[in-house]
């Protein structure tokens, strides 16, 4: 059995609680006891600070795109496609913010809140487009009878 593919029965919820689990009595061992478990938590979070490393890559990548493309976009209408941004740019916030969690630094104590505010900025200027095209009735075309 691996913790992460026992459908969260190391963590003690239940999904399906009038299920009966057949386990190698080795497993049951193993995975019952203290020390095991303790080792299981700081496995999981050591593939979670693998996940949040790789999708700061991604939210850097989004970044270099989106800083490419700016001179195109600001010469475009708004169009919802734009809020395909919106992932990248989050990830790279909540990312940074979890990197100073973690490993509280000079750098990222400067990088959290300044891609945090950066973030907003670009998110709160998709809603503004978004509301702005709804309110024109441009933001779903119209259906043509």
């Amino acid at each position: 059995m691996h913790p992460d593919h026992i459908g969260g029965l190391g963590a003690g919820t239940r999904v399906f609680p009038n299920a009966v689990v057949y386990a190698d009595q080795r497993d049951a061992r193993y995975w019952l006891s203290k020390t095991s478990m303790a080792q299981a938590r700081a496995d999981q979070q050591s593939y979670s600070d693998f996940f949040v490393q790789m999708l700061l890559g991604y939210g850097l990548y989004q970044s270099a795109l989106a800083l490419r493309l700016l001179p195109w976009i600001r010469q475009q209408p708004f169009a919802p496609s734009y809020w395909s941004f919106s992932f990248g740019v989050a990830a790279l916030a909540n990312l940074t913010l979890r990197l100073h969690e973690r490993m509280p630094g000079r750098l990222t104590a400067v990088l959290a809140p300044l891609t945090l505010a950066g973030a907003s900025l670009v998110i709160g200027g998709l809603m503004l487009g978004t509301t702005h095209l709804a309110w024109r009735g441009r933001l779903v075309p119209a259906i043509a009878r």
